[in-house]
């Protein structure tokens, strides 16, 4: 069932699924999806790491050459309307949209606010900062919203519980990096991420002993 949830192998999703204004020879996989989110997020509570937020899509805005998940704002609406009641009592709340940046994040929002359901089942807006740093607030936004990004996990390789940051340093306007010592004395250092406008790649997190 990821699959079809996932987009591997299927193309686009809104076509898979039968999100709003797309036709699946096979059904609306919708109600599945979200199925599956709240199996997802409710194999993580039973393993004992309840799961806040669960969001539907990653950069749906985003057409790329490679099988991909994308959905118009509209349409991410339509499938929140399933989610949100399917997700409801589950302990794990709706978030969305992940989308590429602030610029397309306006889009997506005023399309869930639009909707009564979907509005009042996404508990937060996220968005990356790759086509637009999120710089303004959301325009008649008014629950929480930030910037979210997979960098953010791969602290979680290197940067344990209990952690302490401590003072970092670099001459390169363009890098940012952060440091923590552990409670067993290593330190964890997160990603060197550099803008992505300067081209530039990143470094991977290390553990310094």
């Amino acid at each position: 069932m990821a699959g079809f949830g996932a987009s591997e192998g299927f193309g686009q999703a809104s076509t898979v699924m039968d999100a709003s204004s797309s036709v699946c020879a096979s059904g609306s996989w919708v109600q599945a999806y979200a199925n599956y989110l709240k199996q997802y997020a409710g194999d993580y509570a039973a393993a004992g790491d309840p799961l806040t937020y669960s969001g539907p899509e990653n950069e749906a805005n985003l057409s790329t050459s490679y099988d991909s998940m994308q959905l118009t704002p509209a349409q991410t609406a339509s499938l929140i309307d399933v989610l949100g009641p399917t997700m409801a009592g589950s302990g794990t709340q709706v978030e969305c949209c992940a989308t590429e940046g602030w610029n397309y994040a306006q889009q997506y929002a005023a399309a869930i606010e639009a909707d009564p359901t979907a509005s009042a089942d996404t508990a937060v807006f996220t968005s990356h900062g790759y086509t637009e740093a999120p710089t303004t607030p959301l325009s008649g936004w008014t629950k929480p919203a930030g910037e979210t990004e997979w960098a953010f996990g791969n602290f979680g390789d290197f940067v344990r519980p209990g952690a302490v940051r401590i003072g970092t340093s670099t001459s390169d306007g363009n890098l940012t990096f952060d440091a923590f010592k552990n409670t067993n004395g290593t330190v964890g250092r997160g990603p060197e991420v550099r803008r992505r406008d300067t081209g530039a790649g990143f470094a991977p997190p290390r553990r310094r002993h």
